[in-house]
């Protein structure tokens, strides 16, 4: 790499990985924060790339989930600009590795729904219909990224549909890192819960019966350099 385009979500134990002379080039995007506009984003990627250099767009997780591929990728493809994908491990997959709550459990949950509380229009909320909870079936356990500011409608929103207010629901911030905090509580009461107003970095939420069969994991092996 010659040119690196990094998010916010990118730690800086990655960023010190980074070849000395490649430039870095910061285009992170924070819900409540200034941001740079999407487009700007991809008029980048085409100056740099159109300028000879080798550029990288990093991003945290899975470039094609709630990351805007598509957007960036055409803006490429317009301008006949060759590219590639490298996949990544989506947040959902890498926060219940690191936490010992399975998005999948037989009799519990035999599905997995990942939906973002965040849109172009940032007065536009999910359609809670689509998020319908079936009584006496196998319901979805629903990961919702960029959910933080929104959490208050989550939890209504969710009820309003049918899902219990005893629903267990998790918020993990900073999943992967020696940060990392889970709270859990339930759908009527997490949004009361004191510990939620300290978070502040990227968190992700998850909601289902999965959270009360986390299992007893010993994180410290998963930080192991000799594997």
């Amino acid at each position: 790499a010659e040119v690196v385009l990094y998010d916010s979500l990118v730690s800086e134990a990655l960023l010190n990985t980074l070849p000395k002379h490649a430039q870095r080039v910061y285009v992170g995007k924070r819900a409540g924060k200034h941001s740079m506009p999407q487009a700007a984003i991809s008029d980048l990627l085409v100056k740099y790339a159109q300028q000879g250099f080798k550029v990288v767009r990093l991003k945290g997780g899975d470039p094609s989930i709630f990351a805007r591929i598509n957007e960036e990728a055409n803006a490429l493809s317009e301008h006949n600009i060759n590219f590639a994908i490298v996949p990544g491990v989506t947040t959902a997959c890498a926060a219940s590795a690191y936490t010992g709550i399975p998005l999948t459990a037989r009799d519990v949950a035999r599905s997995v729904t990942f939906l973002t509380a965040q849109f172009a229009d940032p007065n536009k909320l999910p359609n809670w219909h689509n998020y319908t909870y079936v009584q006496g079936s196998n319901n979805p356990t629903l990961v919702v990224y960029m959910g933080l500011g929104r959490l208050n409608a989550l939890s209504t929103g969710l009820q309003s549909v049918g899902w219990p207010k005893t629903t267990p629901i998790a918020l993990i911030e900073n999943a992967t890192t020696n940060q990392q905090k889970i709270i859990t509580s339930t759908l009527e009461k997490i949004t009361s819960e004191s510990a939620v107003h300290t978070l502040t970095g990227p968190t992700l939420i998850m909601v289902g019966e999965v959270i009360n069969h986390q299992m007893a994991i010993s994180p410290a092996l998963l930080q192991c350099s000799n594997v």
